[in-house]
């Protein structure tokens, strides 16, 4: 039996106003319909329904089933620095180096329709996940005959995605997300462990993204994002937070792509934005509040640790420069001196009065385990009138403005 520990969650968020995302156009006729990216060295690669996008530069290239492709619709992609590997929904397997294209062995026999997923572990394996549940590998080197297969406990859901983890000095975990919870697999001794609704804090049994930095593992379910802290396990209890749009402010439950940059700095894509995540506070970028031209975020990949590209479903690659989201980190914020907070404790209602105009003011209330009570925005004032519905207790108040860092106050709510 495995044992989870729940830990509160505390995030605030805040939406950001910025035009920092150089933003590049796919061509017409590379498809309409994008299921991937990936990205190595220089260049960056998109599965399409027309075949696989290749972008570096400013120079875009299509390889499609005129180049011998199985497929034209490409499915997964994973790229390393011995190439690009990437599969189609006709059983179609291939890898990309020096801009030339090889099949690459599969077992055909396997009653599959496509590999949804691809984990290469350079001089240890290569680990494909399926349509219909299954995980089929070799090791690295090894002939056609040295396929193995496993079907985590008879299950038939699409694998969507593969990580690996190291656990302190345990062998490495394989780790796949599927659309029946989470499967930890130790392949030395064979063992397979699903995490699911029935048996764990994950808030849904539909994983759509996953990804790992030490001992964390981020999970992104059509119900928010599921973090585990596998530190010291097996021999310690596993840690676990659940984030939504309730509970943290996320725009959306539905993440659909996860890329980590640190222990606890990550980026998600959501079908309502992008959000950053550092050290339990979330920036959320927008088409309305920034210039990223959609909404919908279908992919993420991460390049030198410098650059984040993000695959929009408008059919635009958005490049952002890490380095440049310092500057926002300089940002003054609402003086603490001028901000008068009033009556508190308070019974129904609360005013806000700053030192000066503001702009686009937003004012965020959160109950003591960060659920979200509400939220009140102003154009433009210098002074703000909050109306609490909310029960007798203690909360907390996130201050937002243009131009300025948030800043919180503590209010106590009492009886009318």
């Amino acid at each position: 039996m495995v044992l989870v520990v729940v830990l509160a969650n505390a995030f605030y968020s805040l939406h950001c106003d910025a035009q920092d995302f150089e933003i590049h156009s796919i061509p017409g006729d590379f498809g309409t319909r994008f299921n991937c990216i990936a990205s190595n060295s220089g260049e960056i690669f998109i599965g399409s329904d027309k075949g696989i996008i290749r972008y570096e530069n400013g120079v875009w290239d299509l390889i499609d089933s005129s180049d011998g492709l199985s497929s034209s619709e490409v499915v997964a992609i994973s790229a390393h620095e011995s190439g690009v590997v990437f599969s189609t929904d006709k059983k179609g397997l291939y890898r990309l180096y020096n801009g030339k294209i090889a099949p690459l062995h599969q077992p055909l026999s396997l009653n599959y329709n496509a590999i949804t997923a691809i984990l290469i572990r350079p001089q240890v394996d290569t680990l494909y996940g399926t349509d219909n549940g299954k995980l089929i590998y070799r090791t690295n080197g090894g002939s056609f005959s040295q396929w193995k297969e496993i079907t985590p406990n008879g299950s038939t859901a699409r694998i969507n995605n593969i990580h690996s983890e190291r656990i302190g000095s345990n062998p490495d975990f394989l780790v796949s997300a599927t659309g029946n919870g989470n499967i930890l697999w130790v392949p030395q001794a064979n063992q397979i462990t699903t995490f699911n609704q029935s048996n764990s804090p994950i808030p849904s049994n539909i994983v759509l993204s996953s990804a790992n930095w030490g001992d964390l593992s981020y999970y992104g379910t059509d119900k928010g994002l599921y973090i585990t802290d596998l530190t010291g396990f097996p021999g310690q209890q596993i840690k676990t937070k659940v984030m939504n749009e309730t509970n943290s402010g996320l725009p959306s439950d539905q993440i659909t792509s996860i890329e980590l940059v640190g222990q606890d700095s990550y980026w998600l894509g959501t079908d309502k934005g992008l959000v950053r995540g550092a050290s339990g506070n979330l920036t959320i970028y927008d088409s309305q509040k920034s210039n990223l031209p959609s909404n919908e975020v279908l992919g993420l990949t991460k390049q030198n640790d410098s650059t984040l590209w993000v695959l929009t479903a408008d059919g635009s690659l958005s490049k952002l420069e890490l380095a440049t989201l310092n500057v926002d980190d300089k940002a003054l914020q609402i003086d603490p001196v001028g901000l008068m907070l009033y009556p508190n404790p308070a019974a129904g209602s609360v005013t806000l009065e700053f030192e000066d105009v503001l702009d686009n003011i937003r004012v965020l209330v959160r109950d003591l385990e960060g659920k979200r009570i509400s939220i009140q925005e102003y154009e433009q004032a210098d002074q703000v009138v909050l109306e609490i519905n909310a029960k007798p207790g203690l909360y907390f108040l996130t201050i937002e403005a243009s131009g300025y860092k948030p800043t919180m106050r503590k209010l106590s709510v009492i009886k009318h």
